[in-house]
């Protein structure tokens, strides 16, 4: 069984990988439209690109402060179950 500390930690652990995920995933898609703006190079594609990457950028903001980074008791108590 998993002592109160080594949970305490595995919520941690978890919460900074929620929030690094989403930041890198949002950079991801940052990087792909980017590139696909120096392919195709035209007047409405940019516009749409653009609000695209607006849209990405509030994806990322909106997703940094309101994450669901603690899982329910059950999933909690499922994990540690089958941990051992």
């Amino acid at each position: 069984m998993m002592s109160g500390a080594d949970v305490e930690r595995f919520f941690k652990v978890q919460f900074a990988d929620v929030l690094i995920c989403h930041f890198l995933y949002g950079l991801i898609k940052i990087s792909v439209v980017l590139f696909y703006k120096r392919i195709f190079q035209g007047k409405t594609f940019n516009a749409c690109a653009n609000v695209v990457l607006v849209l990405i950028g509030m994806f990322m903001a909106i997703s940094f402060f309101v994450s669901e980074t603690t899982p329910s008791l059950s999933k909690l108590t499922y994990s540690l179950s089958y941990s051992v």
